[in-house]
Order: C-alpha cells, then sequence, then structure tokens
C-alpha cells in the first residue's frame, strides 16, 4: 500500500489564520476581557508566549492559550470568527483529487495541534481527502516531527515506512527525519530557489512522484 502524507503550514494552507489567531483574535479577546489597550492586550499575549517558547507543546494549543488568558468561554467563537481566513493553496485540491482518483490513501503529520489541523481542514472542505491525521505536539507531546514519529505513523497505518510518501515545506522536519526512517521525503519549495532530486515545486509534481 503506498500513503501519501502531507505536512499542513506552509504545505497545504498559509499562515493566514494563525497570524489571525495568535495576533489578533485573542489579543481581541484578552483586550475586551480584561478592559485594556489593544497594544497592551498583545504585549501581554505575545510577553505569554514568549515564557512558554516552541520548545513546549503547549505552545502550540489554542485550547490551552484561551484558558491560560480566562478566555475559554469563547473559544467557538473565536474561532469560528476568523475561519475564512484560512487559506489553501492553490494546486492543493487538485493534488488531492487526483490521489483520490487513484485510490492512493492521503494523511497529514504535521506539529501542529489536533484542534488546529482538524479546524483547517474543516474550514477548507478536505477533511473527507484524509484518513489519519497525526499531530507531534498532541499525539506525540513532541513540539516537532522526528524519524521515530513516522516509524509509529507505519506501523498504525500498517505500512512499511519506505511506503510512505511524505512532502512538506520544512527540510529537517519534513525531509532529513522522515528520510531517516526510510521514508520517501520530499521537500516542497514554491519559490523555486532550492533544487535537488528530493525538491518539488509544487503538489502537482509531488504528485507525479507517487506510484
Amino acid at each position: 500500500m503506498v500513503v501519501a502524507s502531507f505536512d499542513l503550514d506552509e504545505t497545504l494552507a498559509d499562515r493566514n489564520f494563525d497570524e489571525s489567531l495568535w495576533y489578533a483574535a485573542i489579543p481581541y479577546a484578552v483586550r475586551e476581557k480584561e478592559g485594556i489597550s489593544k497594544n497592551d492586550a498583545l504585549r501581554r499575549c505575545l510577553e505569554a508566549y514568549d515564557s512558554v517558547g516552541k520548545d513546549d507543546v503547549r505552545w502550540y494549543s489554542p485550547h490551552y492559550w484561551m484558558e491560560r488568558f480566562g478566555i475559554i468561554d469563547r473559544k467557538e467563537e473565536i474561532l469560528e470568527g476568523i475561519r475564512d481566513r484560512v487559506r489553501l493553496y492553490p494546486d492543493v485540491v487538485p493534488a488531492l483529487n487526483a490521489l483520490e482518483e487513484r485510490g492512493v490513501r492521503c494523511i497529514v503529520v504535521s506539529n501542529a495541534s489536533f484542534e488546529m489541523i482538524e479546524f483547517k481542514l474543516d474550514a477548507e472542505g478536505i477533511s473527507r481527502f484524509f484518513s489519519r491525521v497525526f499531530s507531534a505536539s498532541t499525539h506525540y507531546n513532541r513540539v516537532a516531527k522526528d524519524g521515530n514519529l513516522f516509524f509509529d505513523v507505519a506501523e498504525k497505518l500498517g505500512v512499511k515506512t519506505s511506503g510512505i510518501y511524505h512532502v512538506g515545506d520544512n527540510e529537517e522536519f519534513d525531509y532529513l527525519q522522515p528520510k531517516s526512517a526510510g521514508v520517501n521525503a520530499f521537500l516542497l519549495d514554491r519559490s523555486g530557489e532550492k533544487s535537488g532530486g528530493h525538491v518539488v515545486a509544487s503538489l502537482g509534481d509531488y504528485v507525479k512522484l507517487i506510484p
């Protein structure tokens, strides 16, 4: 069995939603709750984000931050308010349609929290294309994908790592780490700045490499 594995951020969707959530929507809710200025609310949020840091899995969880800021009761309102900020790259749906027509199983393997992955896939109506979703931070308590994670993904899917074709934009986590586990890994570079047999310029090019 062949499995097509996708990273999420900067591969399927851009960062527009994330920027809106962390630097606008959450600070705005904090501003309303605390009755402070826009700048003070943003500063408070940024200081809190920095105090936890990207090396802590909590940093990736909107639920954690909304609980910490005392705005968890507005979680659905906040997320739904910026649902339209989720934006897919133009090559995503054509690639997924092509794989579906060929009967290739698709999954998502991302550093993002499970709730963020699910929300973004649902917001753009592409959840149906993916049979499984794996979050490094939620399911494995890790801040980033590594080779061992891909071994576990393969085991859960009942395939060898050599049967997984993974694509993503980060050279370390989407190419080197999965490759170390025997995964067929490809680095997505839509800018065209990088080159090599492992580099693809679009998801359309990636699909062509899957047997």
